[in-house]
């Protein structure tokens, strides 16, 4: 019942929330199975089972009820919901900011090879929206993949999806790179923006403090 969620929603409730091992199928994909060990005798294995299950399928379905909660709002029309939420107090809204960042994103397709403007302008709209749903106030490891998801299910360009999908990488030293040209635009832009913006407000990187993760974001680009 539960693997129309994303798989990411799934491999993150399974393994980080409850330490199960995920299974997967002769082609790769998550099966609908999971591992759990137990340390201790018990003479009725089938309790132990049913109640892990019983844990595991409730999890599952709070993340359902977000996920049908959030999809009772078209993905496209979130934007205006950015305008609320305050990026930077200097800085004002994440609305203000994907105005920006829609500009640098234009500015800079012209040192990035088949970047369609069009695609970008839509990705700018876009890619914050994930940011004003449930699903990622319950899983906020998974912002840009939600909102790729999402983009998915609206049937929006799957450039589209891909790129809002990458536009936090690499997330550490040894992290994945975007690979789309869309995708790389945007994680550079958005990086960019934000290491400005906060050099704008004296939100500088100490030598031994970096709160806001700039020096991260700067080894990204």
């Amino acid at each position: 019942d539960f693997m129309d969620l994303p798989p990411e929603i799934l491999t993150l409730t399974i393994k980080s929330h409850q330490k199960y091992l995920c299974t997967k199928d002769k082609n790769g994909n998550l099966a609908p199975y999971f591992i759990f060990a137990n340390n201790i005798n018990v003479e009725n294995n089938s309790k132990i089972i049913s109640d892990n299950e019983k844990v595991l399928r409730a999890r599952l379905n709070d993340a359902k009820f977000f996920i049908d909660e959030d999809n009772k709002v078209e993905f496209s029309k979130r934007t205006d919901f950015l305008k609320h939420i305050i990026f930077h107090e200097k800085l004002d809204s994440l609305y203000d900011k994907i105005l920006r960042v829609n500009v640098m994103n234009k500015f800079m397709s012209i040192w990035f090879p088949h970047c369609d403007i069009t695609i970008l302008e839509e990705i700018s709209l876009l890619y914050k929206n994930d940011l004003t749903t449930k699903a990622v106030a319950e899983f906020p490891e998974l912002q840009g993949f939600i909102g790729s998801y999402y983009c998915k299910k609206s049937c929006i360009n799957n450039k589209i999806s891909l790129a809002i999908a990458e536009q936090y990488m690499p997330v550490g030293a040894k992290g994945l790179l975007p690979i789309t040209n869309h995708g790389q635009l945007l994680a550079i832009s958005d990086k960019l923006d934000t290491i400005c913006g906060l050099f704008l407000v004296n939100q500088r990187p100490t030598s031994s403090k970096d709160p806001l993760a700039i020096r991260r974001m700067a080894i990204g680009i």
